[in-house]
């Protein structure tokens, strides 16, 4: 169990919390961790989602690792049709999610954006699959014509931006009349009403709003004493408590906070409005 947060990691929550470094600061920390990654193996970043009994869906060996990752996009999607659609997730980091939806909802095509240049080149080696395909770029200037997106995915990247608002902008725009923002990640409990308000506030419909805490506590308790190996095993010793401190395991702040009701990991489902027309067929 850590002690606490290292001074490494508090200076960089601190730093993180204003807009002028934000994007710049998580991006950073993004690429120190994937430069640590010799093996590809730091395919998924986020805190998972468990059930009290988990099951229920059939994964391939390779995708068994991140299982309790793969929930929380399972979750996030649940009653979001994907079969045939138009999909694009933004922030998506090293591929893992957007490659397991291309490969198991049967989607038409599914961009996968993110901040970050280098996890683009990483994802357009790591990944060849005809209906998906990465591009760079910023969360707040969508690389996405108008109304061009069926289904927009953001999972456990929107704290990482300086401008809430200029990106929900941006999914009203690109989205589709009826299309769908599917949402999940983490606040702190005296910001959730203010992220809620925008979101009423955007000119989308909030159909659902949940507070999914304890699944996402009870998968970081599931996954801490691998995670904390693998950090051990595969990362420097200078390295160790931030990375540790990053990935919520137990005892450490984020992991506190949730387990506290300080932090509140929020899942929401945002619908534009209108009638989606038929895509034509190419």
């Amino acid at each position: 169990m850590s002690a606490g947060p290292s001074y490494l990691s508090r200076l960089f929550i601190t730093l993180a919390s204003l807009p002028l470094f934000k994007s710049r600061l998580w991006r950073w920390w993004y690429n120190l961790l994937a430069r640590h990654d010799k093996a590809a193996e730091l395919l998924f970043m986020n805190y998972g989602y468990a059930e009290e009994q988990d099951g229920g869906f059939v994964l391939q060996p390779a995708d068994m690792p991140y299982r309790y990752s793969i929930q929380l996009y399972r979750h996030v999607l649940e009653g979001v049709e994907v079969e045939g659609k138009d999909v694009a997730e933004v922030g998506s980091g090293r591929g893992g999610g957007a490659s397991w939806l291309a490969r198991y909802l049967k989607p038409h095509h599914v961009t996968a954006i993110d901040l970050s240049p280098e996890a683009i080149a990483f994802c357009n080696a790591h990944y060849h699959l005809q209906q998906l395909s990465f591009r760079q770029g910023s969360a707040d200037a969508l690389p996405l014509p108008a109304g061009s997106q069926d289904v927009i995915l953001n999972v456990e990247s929107s704290h990482c931006y300086p401008d809430m608002a200029a990106f929900i902008a941006e999914v009203r725009r690109v989205l589709r009349p009826g299309g769908v923002l599917a949402f999940c990640d983490l606040r702190a409990v005296t910001e959730s009403d203010a992220l809620i308000r925008l979101f009423r506030g955007s000119g989308l419909v909030l159909e659902v709003n949940r507070d999914i805490s304890a699944y996402v506590l009870r998968a970081l308790e599931r996954m801490s004493d691998e995670r904390k190996q693998a950090i051990s095993q595969r990362v420097p010793s200078w390295l160790h408590a931030a990375l540790e401190d990053f990935v919520a395991l137990k005892g450490t702040v984020l992991y506190e906070g949730l387990r506290s009701g300080d932090i509140v990991y929020m899942s929401c489902l945002l619908r534009k409005p209108g009638q989606k027309p038929e895509r034509q067929e190419e």
